[in-house]
């Protein structure tokens, strides 16, 4: 696991260090349009809304503060929440993650604590893979590994399509 995340450091690093050596040698227009005013590798936050489903459909809704690149793809931190329906009460999953697009394929890492009215929380850590949307959404699957006592109502397996606002 150590590996792996050095290895993800490095690839990382270097990809950034690539699209800025790119991006300088490339020449561009003076002259933008409206919608393209943001810069590449502007640090900004994202609105990003979408639904999942993990044996029933339910909404989520996350931020993220991050970076865009135009040739390879962007990188940020998470933060949002979930909101489940079950038998008549809602389980709140706040979440904090980190996700990493590279051209059209994606990653992404969260810690949610489900939190039941009269229960006990549950904390699992979330793994996603799956395809960006050309920038304007990602359609992910994912595996829940429980870290405290799971939820016997929700599957561990689930599928996350989010837009990027």
């Amino acid at each position: 696991m150590k590996r792996m995340s050095i290895v993800l450091a490095l690839l990382i690093i270097s990809l950034q260090e690539t699209s800025y050596a790119k991006a300088d040698s490339v020449k561009v227009d003076s002259v933008e349009s409206d919608s393209a005013k943001e810069r590449d590798g502007e640090i900004r936050i994202y609105y990003c809304p979408g639904f999942n489903y993990q044996g029933r459909l339910s909404p989520e809704f996350n931020l993220m503060y991050g970076q865009r690149y135009r040739l390879w793809g962007d990188v940020g931190i998470r933060l949002g929440s979930e909101f489940i329906l079950l038998n008549r009460d809602i389980l709140l999953g706040p979440k904090l993650g980190m996700e990493l697009v590279i051209s059209a394929l994606g990653i992404r890492g969260s810690l949610i604590t489900y939190l039941q009215s009269g229960m006990k929380t549950d904390v699992v850590f979330l793994a996603e893979y799956g395809i960006a949307l050309g920038g304007m959404g990602n359609f992910m699957y994912g595996y829940s590994i429980p870290i405290t006592q799971g939820n016997k109502n929700l599957t561990r397996k689930r599928f996350t399509l989010s837009i990027n606002l």
